[in-house]
């Protein structure tokens, strides 16, 4: 979605000059990481390979040294971060409801009731989806960083209020990583990126992780709720 919602702005924006949402960002004085080569490389070649294929005047994209195709790229690394910093707002939000709710339904979990059950897992999907979301935007713009990982959660079953405790530690860790990492590299590059992290795992696989673990309590809860439900028939 990310990227086919890109795709038609830099059309429009190409062929008719129309205002881009980037524009509100410089207008307000934000100041996004217009000097990452990663992204500036990136969004180049998108507006370079988009006046090709339509046959628009070199003064549209073509010429590495235009400063209206600076104006556009500066532009398009503005939205492109506001983009960003939405969905890991929205991520943190759903890392939050997750925990909120792990307290707040544990005696429920305990006694394996199986609508608190559910409802954890829905909590739990929409941080998955969340966190999906915002490595698909990511990682066309860094593609020669790894996005997946064989990765692969280990919860214990038959103690599931003590494994999910330590598994939604683990998911939160891997999530305040990526959010860290987007920001040292992406966001605000004149941070200075900490020896732990770039021997760790990459935004991108930091982010895949976390969708694992939620995919293993997500399978979880599905079992035991579907197996409580049962037995109330």
């Amino acid at each position: 979605m990310c990227r086919r919602i890109m795709a038609i702005l830099l059309g429009i924006f190409l062929v008719s000059g129309w205002p881009h949402p980037g524009a509100a960002a410089l207008d307000r004085g934000a100041t996004p990481p217009y000097h990452n080569l990663a992204l500036r490389t990136y969004f180049r070649d998108r507006l370079v390979g988009m006046a090709q294929d339509w046959r628009l005047p070199e003064s549209a994209g073509q010429s590495a040294l235009d400063p209206e195709l600076d104006r556009r790229i500066d532009l398009l690394i503005a939205d492109f971060s506001e983009r960003l910093i939405r969905r890991m707002a929205t991520l943190n939000r759903r890392l939050a409801q997750v925990e909120f709710d792990r307290h707040r339904l544990m005696p429920a979990l305990r006694r394996g009731e199986a609508s608190s059950l559910w409802q954890l897992r829905l909590s739990l999907n929409e941080l998955r989806k969340a966190a999906a979301d915002l490595r698909t935007c990511l990682a066309p713009v860094f593609p020669q960083e790894a996005s997946t990982c064989g990765f692969r959660p280990l919860v214990v079953e038959s103690d599931l209020e003590e494994g999910f405790e330590k598994q939604v530690v683990m998911l939160r860790s891997e999530l305040e990583r990526s959010e860290r990492l987007i920001r040292q590299l992406i966001l605000e590059p004149t941070l200075t990126v900490s020896l732990d992290d770039l021997r760790g795992p990459n935004m991108l696989v930091s982010l895949h992780r976390a969708e694992r673990i939620a995919e293993a309590l997500i399978s979880i809860l599905t079992r035991k709720a579907t197996w409580a439900g049962s037995k109330r028939r």
